[in-house]
């Protein structure tokens, strides 16, 4: 959506902005509804529609010259910065001669807007509950990232295969035991053995996955975004097998 202006500072010179709209990131939009000069002031109304109930908005104003050089601007009040909630009619009022902005030529303003999660919107209780019938469905409520899914399945996949090799272990284990050839014998007890360990290593990486997606998930509640989101990339938790000792183990890796 494109308006023109034609803006008079008490002067014979007359100004041109262009202004342009910026879409919020998807399934939310900002939607620009007019922009109007009075008093040396720019007044740019706007919708912020098809968002979802728990999103809160991130609005400012991005202006250039036609060289494409900055336009920084202090002056601005109303409906701008973080923590703005969807609605009509919101209203940014921007003192151009407070900031000091006489352009004789024409400039492109922005409208931008970038969308994030309202933490308290959601119940605690509700996403714990979430996360633990599947591990990550409590993230996904919070920032709507569909790679949650993937931390769910990964866990669902340790189960199943826990259960697959101790129901073949256990099976080994009763050959084992009717069975007179010592190196048949042998062959059942190494695969009685191998099926213990993978059912201990893979019951262990579901509990890890979690545990870990509960801890994450804390953090994502109690803190801010940035920094839950940094302790999610920085944290790495990790599961092996140490076949000197004939143990599984749990690796926690945290980069600061």
């Amino acid at each position: 959506m494109i308006q023109k202006l034609l803006f008079n500072f008490g002067s014979v010179t007359m100004f041109m902005f262009c202004v342009n709209i910026l879409f919020a990131q998807s399934p939310s939009n900002i939607n620009l509804k007019s922009v109007v000069e009075k008093d040396n002031k720019l007044y740019i109304t706007y919708d912020i529609t098809d968002n979802l109930p728990e999103e809160v908005f991130e609005v400012g104003i991005n202006a250039t010259k036609k060289d494409g050089t900055k336009i920084s601007y202090s002056n601005a009040t109303g409906d701008i910065g973080k923590n703005m909630k969807a609605g009509t009619d919101k209203e940014i009022v921007w003192d151009l001669v407070s900031d000091e902005i006489f352009l004789k030529e024409k400039i492109t303003v922005k409208l931008t807007g970038t969308v994030t999660t309202d933490f308290n919107y959601f119940s605690y209780k509700k996403l714990l509950v979430s996360s633990i019938v599947l591990p990550g469905l409590g993230r996904h409520k919070l920032d709507r990232s569909k790679k949650q899914y993937i931390i769910g399945a990964l866990g669902y996949a340790c189960i199943f295969n826990s259960l697959l090799f101790k129901s073949m272990a256990n099976k080994n284990y009763d050959l084992y035991l009717n069975e007179t050839n010592p190196v048949t014998r042998n062959e059942y007890y190494s695969n009685v053995s191998t099926g213990n360990t993978i059912f201990a290593v893979s019951l262990i990486s579901a509990a890890t996955i979690w545990a870990s997606d509960q801890v994450i998930l804390l953090l994502k509640k109690k803190s801010n975004q940035s920094t839950a989101s940094n302790f999610e990339n920085n944290i790495n938790i990790g599961v092996s097998y140490n076949y000197l000792t004939q143990k599984p183990l749990i690796g926690v890796n945290y980069r600061f």
